[in-house]
C-alpha cells in the first residue's frame, strides 16, 4: 500500500500533535474552568477530535502541509479557551502560549529525530505514520518533563497577586520563544543533513528546553519566597495591630475593675452621710456619683472579654451609623484565654461592621452570637449582610484588594485551629456569615 492510499492517515495523525498541546493548556487552569471540568474536558475531546478528523479531509484534498490548518484555526482555538478559563486574558494567553510552546519543542524534536526518514518520503508537505508517532512521544515526554510546572507551579503562579503587572511581560517573552522555535526549524531536510548540524540542532534544543524548565523553577521559587516573606510581614503586622486592640479593651476591662471597687467606697461614704443627717452633703456627693457614671460604661456581661468587645464596638458601630444584634451567653470563666476571646470576637465583629459601611443605612445590621455550648464547646456566629460578589483565595479566606483588611479571618482561623476547633465561611443570599467551635483541653487552662 503506497503512501497515498493512507495520506488521510497520515494528516490525522500529524494533526493529532495538537491533542498534547490542549492537554497542556487545561491542567495549569483546571481550577479556574467557568463550566464544570466534566463538561469542559467532553467538550475538548469533541473539538478536537472534530479538529483531527476534519482537518485531515481538508488537507488530504488539498494536499497542503497541516501547519497551515493548525494557524488557521489558532485564534479560534484562543477564543474557545479564553471563554472557559476564567482568568484575565493576559494569563489565559500566557498558559495558551506555554502549551503551544513545549508542543513547538516536541515538534521540533521529532522533526530531528527523523530527518533520515523523511529524506525518503514522496510528500514532504506531511509526516510518515511512524513520524507522526514519534512526534506525539515527543511531546508527551517534554510535556512528562514539565509535569511539575504544568500541574503544580503554574497553577499557583496564574492565581498569585503578588506578580499580576509581570505576565504582559511574560507573554511576550513565550511568544518570542514560540517564533524563534518555528523561524530557525529548517524547511529541507537536505539543509539539516548536512555535516553536524542535525546533531547540534538536537543538542541546542535539549539545553534550551532544560533552561526554559529550570527558569520556571526559579520564577516558582523566587514567587514563592516573597510570598512567604510578604506573608510574614503581614503576619507580624497582624500581630502588632492584635497587641494594640487587646491593649484597649484591657484597659477598659482594667477601668471597669476600678469602677466596681471605687462603688463599693462610694456606697460606704453615702451610707455615713446618710446616717449622720449630712443632707446636703449627701445631695452633693450622689450628683457629683451621676455625673461620672453618665461618662462610664455598665457592664453588661459576665464575661470580661465579651463585654470589653461589647462595649467597643457597639461605640464603634453607633459611629458609622450602622447597628450589631448582639445575643451572647458566656460566662465568667471559660476555657478560651482572654486574649484569644477578645482576639477572634473583636476581628469577627471589625471585619462585618468594615463589610457593612458602605452599604445603605438600613442594611447595616450585623448579628454577633456567642454561647457556651458546654464546659469545653464554645460557638460563634457573626452575621452581615454584603453586595456584589465574594470569591475566596487559594487559602479559603475572602480575596480582598484592600492591604489589612481581611487578615483577621487568617488570625481568627489560627486561634481556632490551636483549639482544634472549625472555622466554616458562608456567602449565600446576600448574606456572609462565619461560624466558629472551639473546643477545650487540659492545655487551654481557665480565664479568670
Amino acid at each position: 500500500m503506497g503512501i497515498d492510499a493512507i495520506l488521510p492517515l497520515c494528516y490525522a495523525l500529524e494533526l493529532a500533535s495538537a491533542v498534547p498541546g490542549a492537554v497542556f493548556a487545561l491542567l495549569p487552569v483546571r481550577d479556574c474552568l467557568r463550566r464544570r471540568s466534566s463538561t469542559v474536558y467532553a467538550s475538548a475531546v469533541v473539538f478536537m477530535a472534530a479538529y483531527v478528523l476534519v482537518g485531515a479531509g481538508i488537507c488530504a484534498y488539498l494536499e497542503c502541509p497541516s501547519n497551515w490548518l493548525l494557524f488557521a484555526f489558532m485564534p479560534l482555538m484562543l477564543a474557545v479557551y479564553s471563554y472557559v478559563v476564567n482568568l484575565r486574558v493576559d494569563k489565559v494567553i500566557f498558559c495558551f502560549l506555554f502549551a503551544t510552546l513545549l508542543c513547538t519543542i516536541g515538534c521540533m524534536f521529532a522533526n530531528f529525530l527523523v530527518a533520515p526518514l523523511e529524506m525518503a518520503n514522496p510528500h514532504q508537505e506531511v509526516f510518515l505514520p511512524v513520524s507522526s508517532i514519534l512526534c506525539l512521544g515527543c511531546e508527551m515526554a517534554v510535556g512528562i518533563m514539565f509535569y511539575r510546572t504544568l500541574t503544580y507551579e503554574l497553577p499557583a503562579l496564574v492565581v498569585h497577586e503578588g506578580i499580576s503587572g509581570s505576565w504582559a511581560s511574560v507573554t511576550f517573552a513565550i511568544f518570542l520563544m514560540c517564533a524563534l522555535l518555528l523561524w530557525i526549524n529548517p524547511y529541507s531536510y537536505d539543509v539539516l543533513m548536512q555535516g553536524r548540524i542535525r546533531v547540534i540542532a538536537l543538542l541546542v534544543l535539549g539545553v534550551f528546553t532544560l533552561i526554559l524548565q529550570l527558569l520556571f523553577d526559579m520564577v516558582y521559587r523566587l514567587v514563592t519566597h516573597l510570598a512567604e516573606n510578604a506573608r510574614l510581614r503581614q503576619e507580624n503586622g497582624m500581630l502588632s495591630m492584635e497587641e494594640r486592640r487587646y491593649g484597649q479593651l484591657k484597659d477598659y476591662m482594667d477601668k471597669t475593675r476600678e469602677m466596681r471597687h471605687d462603688f463599693r467606697q462610694h456606697l460606704r461614704v453615702i451610707d455615713q452621710l446618710a446616717r449622720s443627717d449630712q443632707r446636703d452633703e449627701l445631695v452633693s456627693y450622689v450628683s457629683e456619683l451621676v455625673g461620672e457614671a453618665g461618662k462610664a460604661t455598665t457592664m453588661m456581661y459576665a464575661n470580661r472579654a465579651v463585654d470589653a468587645v461589647y462595649s467597643y464596638y457597639d461605640q464603634q458601630a453607633a459611629q458609622q451609623g450602622s447597628r450589631i444584634e448582639w445575643s451572647l451567653d458566656v460566662p465568667g470563666r471559660v476555657f478560651v484565654k482572654e486574649s484569644d476571646l477578645c482576639s477572634v470576637l473583636g476581628n469577627l465583629v471589625e471585619n462585618a461592621l468594615q463589610a457593612v459601611a458602605n452599604l445603605p443605612e438600613e442594611r447595616r445590621v450585623v448579628r454577633v452570637t456567642a454561647r457556651l455550648m458546654s464546659e469545653g464547646m464554645l460557638g460563634i456566629v457573626v452575621r452581615n449582610p454584603y453586595e456584589g460578589t465574594i470569591r475566596l483565595g487559594r487559602n479559603g479566606l475572602p480575596r480582598t484588594k484592600s492591604r489589612n483588611h481581611g487578615i483577621g479571618l487568617a488570625s481568627v482561623r489560627t486561634i481556632v485551629q490551636r483549639y482544634g476547633g472549625s472555622f466554616d465561611l458562608n456567602a449565600e443570599g446576600g448574606e456572609f456569615a462565619v461560624s466558629i467551635l472551639m473546643y477545650g483541653s487540659d492545655e487551654t487552662g481557665a480565664v479568670a
